[in-house]
């Protein structure tokens, strides 16, 4: 995904863990949602990630989601 989004991994990672310095009762990373200011990969400008807590909304889809694979994998099973 990194280099896909023309990331620096360093950077990308200092950001997520100030983020979760930042909002102590987000208790994953998975619970971030990434923010990329793009870059100029050309020009060798790289993008910047910034992370931030998702909001009630994002939260509550992502848990809709999560319960609809859940169901998938069982009917599966």
């Amino acid at each position: 995904m990194r280099q896909v989004l023309n990331l620096d991994p360093a950077q990308d990672e200092r950001a997520r863990r100030q983020a979760l310095a930042e909002h102590p009762e987000v208790v994953s990373a998975d619970l971030l949602v990434v923010e990329v200011v793009p870059g100029a990969a050309g020009a060798g400008v790289r993008a910047t990630a910034r992370y931030r807590p998702m909001t009630a909304a994002e939260t509550a889809e992502w848990k809709r989601k999560v319960r609809e694979a859940a169901a998938r994998k069982e009917a599966r099973a």
